[in-house]
């Protein structure tokens, strides 16, 4: 189910990337589900990587802002 669950999160940041990650068109918190997902799937590293990303191509302040607390949790939570 986890697996499926990336698979549509995936879709969801390609959709958000057509619009150029714009927060008046979409969610940032939908950026978000890649990452809970892969960390769910112990795939800590991942999910760290994934985030990176993410923020270095995100044009927007506040999107970004919102991906490094989640980053920082991520980093932060003891699981791997």
């Amino acid at each position: 189910m986890l697996q499926k669950g990336l698979l549509v999160a995936r879709q969801i940041t390609k959709i958000q990337a057509l619009f150029d990650y714009d927060p008046d068109m979409m969610f940032v918190e939908d950026l978000e589900i890649e990452p809970d997902i892969l960390v769910k799937m112990n795939r800590k590293e991942e999910a760290i990587d994934y985030l990176e990303g993410l923020i270095e191509v995100n044009p927007h302040e506040e999107s970004k802002e919102v991906l490094r607390t989640k980053l920082k949790e991520i980093r932060e939570s003891g699981s791997d």
